[in-house]
């Protein structure tokens, strides 16, 4: 961030891989000492409360997203499997985002849209031989 900063004297937005990466950038920012921590958006992702979370309501990050990690649905989608049972091709998860203004009310959730193809359609379910075996003994 520290060479972002001495390169370019007009940065609008740093969106980072995780919140302590935008937190980092912020620091790097605020430690140049011109004042543009304060002009900069910083975003991060992972909205951990003790991390993103805590930086939104400190001002010192613009926004963070929660991201699912998809764990509960594919316990779910393996049960269904093993239940002989129609499960989806594809599994799209939604998003929080986190701001100033909705932060306190736990984040605002954006939905999933799911992939645009034409013709699709659920997988049958497809047990393998060895996994009958497993579910039957």
């Amino acid at each position: 961030m520290a060479s972002a900063l001495a390169r370019f004297d007009k940065i609008d937005a740093v969106y980072a891989h995780n919140d302590p990466q935008a937190h980092g950038a912020y620091l790097a920012a605020k430690a140049e000492g011109r004042g543009r921590e304060k002009t900069i958006k910083f975003i991060g992702i992972d909205a951990l409360p003790h991390e993103g979370v805590m930086y939104v309501k400190q001002g010192i990050l613009t926004a963070t997203f929660q991201y699912p990690t998809g764990g509960k649905e594919a316990i779910d989608t393996g049960m269904k499997i093993l239940r002989g049972e129609e499960v989806p091709k594809w599994i799209t998860l939604g998003t929080r985002l986190f701001t100033k203004e909705n932060v306190d009310e736990g984040g605002l959730g954006i939905p999933a849209k799911g992939p645009k193809r034409p013709g699709l359609k659920p997988d049958k379910p497809r047990p393998s031989k060895k996994l009958k075996k497993l579910t039957q003994q």
